[in-house]
């Protein structure tokens, strides 16, 4: 059975070169196969178990290749004319994480997430990578809806998690979250370019992220705002990093 999912898996990294997005879906199977490798992660009979999220993933890898799905939404990420209509900030500290952007031209209104605290299983097992990496999936899933079929530049001040979502791929939790951000991007019909900026260029993201909003809208010379809250079904999807997380943790120590 091994050998079978790791051949299911090398097929499907093939078909990446037309569908890139596909390498954040498989990063579960490779997860799987590791822990069965060490005794892990198996039935009494000796099969590996699949989880819930494995499932999801590998049917959906299944199905955008069946429906041609992947191959039409990856020019959209990918767009021709990649110049951003709209741009947001986010920032994670080791606490909470918020976020920012802009909802007019001339730069006098502002939507903000702020408040958003770590829960303690998101602080125990995620690096700072994952959860800047939440905040990019918050803000999608926050700002997404005001601003659908728009090409966005996410700005963040951490160079992995830009990297990341620029080479498609992962091999740690970070991937599980950016896996959730491209499926938030198909929602809201978004294309997103993850710009890394300077963290002095990030003060006001990093003051929301210390539920510090007065500062952070002083630095915006006071406009209007509006606080938006993180929809409660994203604030779940950390569940999938934190599991791969400790599957890490685990193979590490055996």
């Amino acid at each position: 059975q091994q050998k079978e999912l790791l051949s299911c898996l090398m097929r499907l990294i093939n078909f990446s070169s037309c569908v890139p997005f596909l390498r954040l879906f498989l990063n579960e199977g490779f997860v799987a196969l590791r822990l069965a490798a060490k005794g892990f992660g198996l039935s009494s009979e000796g099969l590996i178990l699949i989880s819930p999220a494995l499932k999801t993933n590998l049917r959906w890898c299944i199905s955008a290749l069946d429906s041609n799905q992947g191959v039409n939404v990856v020019p959209l990420i990918h767009c021709d004319s990649p110049v951003p209509s709209a741009e947001w900030f986010t920032d994670a500290s080791g606490t909470e994480v918020g976020g920012w952007m802009w909802t007019d031209a001339s730069h006098t209104q502002v939507v903000i997430f702020d408040g958003v605290c770590w829960t303690l299983q998101e602080r125990t097992w995620l690096d700072i990578n994952s959860l800047e990496a939440l905040g990019l999936l918050f803000a999608a899933s926050t700002f997404g809806p005001l601003i659908k079929g728009q090409v966005v530049q996410a700005s963040v001040d951490n160079l992995n998690v830009s990297l990341a979502w620029e080479k498609l791929k992962s091999h740690s939790a970070m991937s599980a979250v950016l896996s959730k951000l491209f499926l938030a991007c198909i929602r809201s019909n978004l294309s997103i370019q993850c710009a890394w900026v300077p963290r002095e260029c990030n003060q006001v993201a990093d003051f929301l992220s210390k539920s510090n909003r007065n500062a952070a809208l002083e630095l915006l010379g006071s406009p209007k705002f509006t606080v938006l809250t993180v929809p409660s079904k994203v604030r779940g999807w950390s569940v999938e990093a934190i599991r791969i997380a400790k599957a890490f943790a685990a193979a590490r120590d055996c």
